[in-house]
Parts: structure tokens; C-alpha cells; sequence
């Protein structure tokens, strides 16, 4: 063989591993891509449930304004605002609020805030326990002291 022949095939190998490796590093960084995006998906869940806790805790800590109910099986965590009612649960994987006039869980009346699993809602003493799973299957717990007196075990 020749020498420009050997050149050639030299040329060819190199080139055919380079894009390999090009296609390799662009499979590599799109699976990469597609995790990092799913997990950034599942942390904003988890932000959104615990600032709308915390938000909801601040906002509904009044006398006798709060309490754990438990509809169809479904424990319920109730606001009272005087004209209407903050019905919070847990519907099908996803964190529901539900504004309305009466305290019963009204099908199709609630606006959804995140994506939680296995929602429950405790009153210890005078703590609310609020505790879930996100979509990776990770525990979150979320404790309220509760400045007044009004909640109800």
C-alpha cells in the first residue's frame, strides 16, 4: 500500500471517532439535559407547596379561623375568612385550593398550586404538621407553631 492510502485511512479512523464522540457527547448532554430539567421541575413543586403553606399558615393564623377536617377520607385543612371558606387538600397527586361559600369539597371547584403525594395534616399541641412527597419520592415535612389558640385538634 501506499503511503497516501495509509494517510487516508489514518484520516478516516480519526475523523470516525471524532464523530462518534461528538455524537456521543450530545446523546450524554441531552440525557443530562432532561434530568437536570425534571429535577429544577420537582424543586419548584416543593417551593411552591411550602410558600403556599407558609403564606396560608401567616395569612389564616386567627382565633378559631382554622381546622382539620376529613371528607370522603380526604383530611381537609379549613380557613375561615367570615364570608367564605379556604378549603386545602389533596386530589389525585396534586395540592388543591378551594374558595367558596361552604366547607364541603365542591368536584371540579378547586384551583391546583403543586404536584405533592400522601398530603397529611396534623395538630399536635399547637402545631400544625404538614407533611408530603414530591415526585421523586423524597419526604417533606413542614411544621407551623401557631400563634393563636384557635386551631383544633
Amino acid at each position: 500500500m501506499s503511503k497516501s492510502r495509509y494517510q487516508n485511512l489514518v484520516m478516516l479512523f480519526l475523523m470516525s471517532i471524532f464523530i462518534a464522540g461528538s455524537g456521543l457527547i450530545v446523546l450524554y448532554g441531552a440525557r443530562f439535559y432532561s434530568a437536570m430539567t425534571k429535577q429544577a421541575e420537582i424543586n419548584l413543586q416543593v417551593r411552591s407547596a411550602t410558600l403556599y403553606f407558609n403564606h396560608r399558615f401567616k395569612q389564616g393564623d386567627v382565633r378559631n379561623a382554622l381546622w382539620l377536617s376529613n371528607q370522603d377520607g380526604l383530611p381537609v385543612l379549613t380557613f375561615d375568612h367570615g364570608d367564605y371558606f379556604t378549603l386545602i387538600y389533596e386530589d389525585e397527586g396534586k395540592l388543591v385550593e378551594q374558595v367558596s361559600e361552604t366547607e364541603l369539597i365542591l368536584e371540579g371547584a378547586g384551583q391546583v398550586v403543586a404536584d405533592v403525594h400522601d398530603l397529611r395534616i396534623e395538630h399536635l399541641n399547637n402545631v400544625m404538621i404538614v407533611s408530603f412527597t414530591d415526585d421523586s419520592g423524597l419526604k417533606h415535612s413542614l411544621n407551623y407553631t401557631l400563634m393563636t389558640l384557635g386551631a383544633q385538634p
